[in-house]
């Protein structure tokens, strides 16, 4: 009760008073230090880890912890699995419990898909990310050792399938270095099929530099009759795509995934049809023909949202730089604050905002016209999408800075020139709130389009 409290100065109290306790297990074989862990509270955990005796983890119990601290995923809980595998190698391949469905050893294949990804994480999150990281890197590297003493090669093949599907490339990397025939296994060769088909890019880059790189790539069909092609071709599942920011880049992605494995695959295997008669190229299209249809009814009432801000700043500026502030000289027609060093920030500053503006509706325009072809979500509409949200924010910001301008010109000679400062914050109001709304999209889009998640730049191993 005292370790699922969490409250560890009574927990302290009753272990002064009779440390005893610290080895007597509940009926599922769970000690107070893994109902710690279990519960969440990693400061309790760690205590009751510091003084229970190291003959209490042995068997089902140690196998417990071992599962709980996986779960907690926190570096003191990474630490303990560490320290107490180096002092316990067998627990690797004991059974959580006589349904014999879990050991310690998948916890630590399968550790990448609770580990969220560094680029969702602000800066101070990465460092502790980088710690559970290398804590996790150095886990299995321990496993490695213990494999090749122990010629365990057999029961790692379902493991290194499972760390494939999981997106653990490190497990897959340092497994597969310490026993490099477990890769012509077909058991290996499934793993990282389903590495594909859940979109583990990690994974699917290692393949690039491996030696046995025929056998996983041109491997035997599946039951379906489904090349690696065919495998990619169909459509990711919904928790894979989710993480993706709108279904127009979640049709992108899929597209990339397509493109990329075809270009390992021989012309030989690319015609191939399947059970059903299809060829991989038929499938996807069937396949992401609903994905297609949500990407483009998104894209167009992105598109139609934005070009309307953007026509209306259009307006108001084509206004703007005929209604210049301060009027025009009677006999020769140029403006009075032509000389004004704010005066020309406001003409430079129209005219920016009024292209751009422009230009943004032009390329919103050119979206809602677009046909919407499966070719076309791999670079044109994103690009168009690029384009016209980068120039919308430059005219929306070129707006504001000819408005405050005027403003500027306006109080420059009264008594009110105080009054400027209030008026450039509030005026920023609408501009952080559009970017704020926006910029993610934008930023989303760009990394999307030209960036990459596959690399060919793979030493050859193992």
């Amino acid at each position: 009760m005292a370790a699922a409290s969490g409250i560890t100065q009574v927990a302290k109290s009753l272990v002064k008073k009779n440390s005893i306790i610290l080895a007597i297990p509940q009926r599922d074989d769970d000690l107070p230090v893994t109902m710690a862990f279990h519960c969440g509270h990693h400061e309790m955990g760690r205590y009751l880890y510091s003084v229970t005796p190291l003959e209490c983890h042995i068997g089902s119990p140690g196998s417990r912890l071992l599962r709980s601290c996986l779960h907690a995923l926190c570096f003191g809980s990474l630490h303990i699995v560490l320290h107490l595998l180096q002092r316990r190698e067998e627990l690797l391949f004991v059974h959580f419990d006589s349904s014999r469905n879990w050991m310690p050893i998948y916890g630590i294949a399968t550790l990448n898909s609770s580990i969220i990804s560094p680029r969702e994480l602000v800066f101070w999150k990465r460092w502790i990310y980088n710690c559970i990281k290398i804590s996790s890197t150095t886990a299995i590297n321990h496993v490695c050792t213990e494999i090749q003493q122990e010629n365990r090669s057999q029961r790692e093949e379902e493991n290194l399938t499972e760390s494939a599907k999981e997106g653990n490339v490190d497990f897959v990397f340092q497994i597969s270095k310490a026993i490099p025939q477990i890769l012509l296994n077909p058991i290996v060769t499934a793993g990282f099929q389903d590495a594909v088909k859940f979109r583990q890019a990690r994974v699917f880059n290692l393949s690039h530099g491996l030696r046995f790189k025929s056998v996983l790539v041109m491997s035997g069909l599946d039951d379906e009759e489904n090349t690696l092609l065919h495998m990619v071709a169909t459509k990711a599942p919904d928790h894979v795509l989710n993480r993706i920011y709108a279904p127009t880049l979640q049709m992108q992605r899929e597209l990339q995934w397509f493109k990329e494995v075809e270009t390992i695959i021989t012309p030989v295997f690319r015609g191939l049809r399947n059970k059903h008669g299809m060829t991989a190229e038929e499938l996807f299209r069937e396949s992401h023909k609903n994905l297609m249809k949500a990407g483009e009814k998104w894209i167009k009432a992105t598109a139609s949202s934005c070009s309307v801000v953007g026509a209306l700043i259009v307006t108001i500026m084509f206004a703007a730089a005929f209604t210049v502030s301060g009027g025009n000289d009677q006999n020769f027609g140029y403006p009075l604050f032509i000389k004004q060093p704010f005066f020309k920030l406001f003409i430079f500053s129209t005219i920016l905002s009024l292209l751009s503006s422009s230009t943004s509706v032009l390329m919103f325009l050119a979206i809602l016209t677009s046909q919407y072809s499966e070719e076309k979500f791999l670079k044109s509409l994103p690009t168009k999408l690029i384009l016209g949200l980068s120039f919308l924010f430059i005219s929306i910001l070129s707006m504001m800075i000819a408005f405050l301008s005027t403003i500027r010109l306006m109080l420059k000679h009264t008594n009110y020139s105080w009054g400027l400062l209030p008026i450039i914050i509030l005026a920023s109001v609408p501009v952080f709130l559009f970017v704020l709304s926006q910029f993610p999209l934008l930023l989303h889009a760009a990394v999307s389009t030209y960036g990459s998640i596959f690399s060919r730049k793979v030493k050859p191993w193992p």
